[in-house]
């Protein structure tokens, strides 16, 4: 297992996981989101997430941190769809923000696609593997991610990798 890592559900709501140095089980000690607080311009939105992340940080001080990377899926209306409105790029530079402040902190930063620690898994199908292997629950779909992002570089959420079209 992974000691002092920092899992990253990126967005507007980014949802994070952080198992200590210290932690033997698989539930992380920590988790929680990173809100917006209302709608402004891509560059206010990602200073004001940028200085969540700072805290969050330079409380849980990790060693490594895996952020799940920004993939365009040719064949998912969805993603072209976000795509076409901007929501992928302001994604895109959320991750690079977070990935830059890792490496600020000293961090490894792992950026690490969806296609390759859950592929095409619907949400209620990640929920069901991540309790039968931490045995919670959250009322957050980011933080469900950040957790299970954090199991699968651990290797305790077996998925195959999928690739986008």
């Amino acid at each position: 297992m992974i000691k002092n890592l920092l899992s990253i559900d990126p967005g507007d709501t980014t949802g994070w996981a952080w198992w200590g140095q210290d932690d033997v089980i698989h539930l992380p000690p920590k988790t929680g989101e990173l809100k917006l607080k209302g709608r402004h311009s891509y560059e206010h939105d990602l200073f004001s997430l940028k200085c969540k992340m700072h805290d969050l940080l330079r409380e849980c001080q990790p060693e490594v941190m895996v952020i799940e990377g920004v993939e365009l899926w040719a064949g998912s209306l969805r993603s072209m769809t976000s795509a076409k409105r901007g929501n992928t790029f302001k994604l895109a530079y959320l991750v690079g923000v977070y990935a830059c402040l890792g490496f600020v902190q000293g961090c490894q930063v792992r950026i690490i696609p969806a296609r390759v620690w859950k592929g095409q898994m619907p949400l209620p199908v990640l929920e069901v593997r991540v309790n039968n292997v931490v045995g919670a629950t959250w009322k957050s779909d980011h933080i469900t991610n950040a957790v299970g992002l954090g199991l699968s570089v651990n290797g305790l959420l077996n998925v195959k990798e999928r690739r986008g079209a």
